[in-house]
Protein backbone atom coordinates (compact mmCIF):
# COMPACT_ATOMS: atom_id res chain seq x y z
CA UNK A 1 0.00 0.00 0.00
CA UNK A 2 1.30 3.63 -0.82
CA UNK A 3 0.21 7.05 0.21
CA UNK A 4 0.83 10.33 -1.77
CA UNK A 5 0.94 12.97 0.58
CA UNK A 6 1.53 17.21 -0.06
CA UNK A 7 2.23 20.13 1.34
CA UNK A 8 3.61 23.64 0.89
CA UNK A 9 5.28 25.75 3.90
CA UNK A 10 5.63 29.18 4.16
CA UNK A 11 8.54 31.28 6.36
CA UNK A 12 9.79 35.08 6.25
CA UNK A 13 13.54 34.89 6.85
CA UNK A 14 15.61 38.51 7.27
CA UNK A 15 18.47 37.66 4.87
CA UNK A 16 18.40 38.69 1.01
CA UNK A 17 17.00 35.83 -1.02
CA UNK A 18 19.82 34.98 -3.02
CA UNK A 19 21.67 34.40 0.66
CA UNK A 20 19.21 31.78 1.02
CA UNK A 21 19.14 30.09 -1.89
CA UNK A 22 22.90 29.80 -1.85
CA UNK A 23 22.65 28.05 1.71
CA UNK A 24 19.99 25.66 0.37
CA UNK A 25 21.68 24.94 -2.71
CA UNK A 26 24.98 23.90 -0.63
CA UNK A 27 23.81 20.26 -0.30
CA UNK A 28 27.38 19.49 1.68
CA UNK A 29 26.87 21.99 3.74
CA UNK A 30 23.46 20.11 5.18
CA UNK A 31 25.28 18.27 8.10
CA UNK A 32 26.26 21.71 10.08
CA UNK A 33 22.87 23.28 10.25
CA UNK A 34 20.36 20.97 9.57
CA UNK A 35 20.09 18.58 12.42
CA UNK A 36 18.36 15.25 10.56
CA UNK A 37 20.98 14.98 8.12
CA UNK A 38 23.72 12.38 8.99
CA UNK A 39 25.12 12.17 5.92
CA UNK A 40 25.33 13.92 2.00
CA UNK A 41 26.90 12.07 -0.77
CA UNK A 42 27.56 14.04 -4.28
CA UNK A 43 26.83 11.26 -7.07
CA UNK A 44 26.43 13.34 -10.35
CA UNK A 45 27.55 16.80 -11.02
CA UNK A 46 25.59 18.67 -13.79
CA UNK A 47 27.27 20.41 -16.83
CA UNK A 48 27.14 23.81 -15.22
CA UNK A 49 29.34 22.32 -12.37
CA UNK A 50 26.74 22.15 -10.01
CA UNK A 51 25.12 18.89 -7.84
CA UNK A 52 22.39 17.02 -9.96
CA UNK A 53 21.99 14.07 -8.38
CA UNK A 54 22.52 13.82 -4.16
CA UNK A 55 22.02 10.86 -1.48
CA UNK A 56 20.99 11.95 2.14
CA UNK A 57 20.82 9.54 4.84
CA UNK A 58 19.43 10.98 7.96
CA UNK A 59 16.69 10.33 10.98
CA UNK A 60 13.36 11.70 11.25
CA UNK A 61 9.91 10.11 13.01
CA UNK A 62 9.24 7.81 10.25
CA UNK A 63 12.59 5.55 11.04
CA UNK A 64 16.47 6.01 11.77
CA UNK A 65 18.92 5.90 8.89
CA UNK A 66 16.43 6.85 6.68
CA UNK A 67 17.61 7.59 2.80
CA UNK A 68 16.69 8.93 -0.14
CA UNK A 69 18.73 10.06 -3.68
CA UNK A 70 17.25 13.27 -4.81
CA UNK A 71 17.90 15.23 -8.54
CA UNK A 72 17.97 18.66 -8.41
CA UNK A 73 17.09 21.22 -11.01
CA UNK A 74 18.11 25.12 -10.71
CA UNK A 75 16.10 28.16 -11.90
CA UNK A 76 18.76 30.68 -10.35
CA UNK A 77 16.84 34.00 -12.35
CA UNK A 78 13.64 32.98 -10.26
CA UNK A 79 15.81 31.60 -7.26
CA UNK A 80 13.60 28.25 -7.09
CA UNK A 81 15.17 24.99 -6.69
CA UNK A 82 13.31 21.95 -7.58
CA UNK A 83 13.89 18.73 -6.41
CA UNK A 84 12.93 15.03 -7.43
CA UNK A 85 13.68 11.40 -5.67
CA UNK A 86 15.57 8.95 -8.24
CA UNK A 87 15.81 6.21 -5.39
CA UNK A 88 15.80 5.43 -1.45
CA UNK A 89 12.74 5.24 1.03
CA UNK A 90 10.32 7.50 -1.01
CA UNK A 91 8.84 5.89 -3.58
CA UNK A 92 8.35 9.11 -5.70
CA UNK A 93 8.83 12.64 -4.29
CA UNK A 94 9.59 15.84 -5.65
CA UNK A 95 8.73 20.05 -4.96
CA UNK A 96 10.21 23.24 -4.92
CA UNK A 97 11.55 25.76 -2.89
CA UNK A 98 11.11 29.07 -4.15
CA UNK A 99 13.00 32.57 -2.45
CA UNK A 100 10.91 35.98 -3.41
CA UNK A 101 12.59 38.79 -2.60
CA UNK A 102 10.75 41.49 -0.45
CA UNK A 103 11.47 45.12 1.20
CA UNK A 104 14.74 45.49 3.09
CA UNK A 105 16.76 42.56 2.22
CA UNK A 106 14.07 40.15 3.10
CA UNK A 107 12.89 36.45 1.71
CA UNK A 108 9.62 35.17 1.93
CA UNK A 109 10.08 31.09 1.16
CA UNK A 110 7.90 28.30 -0.12
CA UNK A 111 8.25 24.73 0.67
CA UNK A 112 6.29 22.45 -1.89
CA UNK A 113 6.68 19.05 -1.41
CA UNK A 114 4.79 15.86 -2.59
CA UNK A 115 5.65 12.36 -1.26
CA UNK A 116 4.68 8.77 -2.19
CA UNK A 117 6.45 6.71 0.52
CA UNK A 118 6.98 2.95 -0.26
CA UNK A 119 6.08 1.25 3.49
CA UNK A 120 3.08 2.50 4.84
CA UNK A 121 2.65 5.07 7.41
CA UNK A 122 0.17 5.98 10.43
CA UNK A 123 -1.35 9.24 10.09
CA UNK A 124 0.08 10.90 13.21
CA UNK A 125 3.27 10.18 11.80
CA UNK A 126 2.53 11.52 8.34
CA UNK A 127 0.96 15.01 10.62
CA UNK A 128 3.85 14.74 12.11
CA UNK A 129 6.06 15.11 9.55
CA UNK A 130 3.99 17.75 7.23
CA UNK A 131 3.30 19.75 10.46
CA UNK A 132 6.91 19.72 12.15
CA UNK A 133 9.56 18.41 10.35
CA UNK A 134 8.93 20.12 7.28
CA UNK A 135 8.93 23.57 9.13
CA UNK A 136 11.77 22.62 10.86
CA UNK A 137 13.43 22.47 7.38
CA UNK A 138 12.38 26.01 6.89
CA UNK A 139 13.20 26.71 10.58
CA UNK A 140 16.68 25.75 10.28
CA UNK A 141 17.26 27.44 7.05
CA UNK A 142 15.80 30.86 8.53
CA UNK A 143 18.96 29.92 11.43
CA UNK A 144 21.54 30.01 9.25
CA UNK A 145 20.86 32.56 7.19
CA UNK A 146 20.22 34.96 9.48
CA UNK A 147 23.22 34.29 11.56
CA UNK A 148 25.41 35.91 9.96
CA UNK A 149 23.38 38.88 8.27
CA UNK A 150 24.14 40.84 5.16
CA UNK A 151 24.24 44.63 5.46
Amino acid sequence: MTETYEATSYINITAPARLCYDILCDYKRYTEWFKYVNSVDIKEYGEDGRPAVVFYRFDVALKQGFTILQTYRYDDENLVLYFESAGGDFKKSGGFFKFIPGENGNTRVEYMAHVTLSFPVPQRVVDYVVGYAMKDVLKSLKSEAEKNPVK
